[in-house]
């Protein structure tokens, strides 16, 4: 059985604004990025981190979700 991992979700808007920051906790690393995306607005960059590590940043249309 897997554990829950916490992980910290970034929303840049980008044009130098602060980013919206989420935390929330999955069972792997999949399941925060989908849940990063659907937080964010269309030409939005995601930015999802399990800890000190960066798991995914770019835009949402860019992930392939399997």
């Amino acid at each position: 059985m897997s554990a829950v991992k916490t992980y910290e979700i970034r929303v840049l808007p980008g044009h130098r604004a602060s980013p919206e920051i989420y935390s929330s906790s999955h069972m792997d690393d999949h399941a925060a990025i989908r849940r990063a995306i659907t937080l964010a607005k269309p030409g939005q960059v995601i930015e999802v981190w399990c800890g000190a590590r960066c798991i995914y940043a770019g835009l949402p249309s860019e992930v392939v979700v399997h």
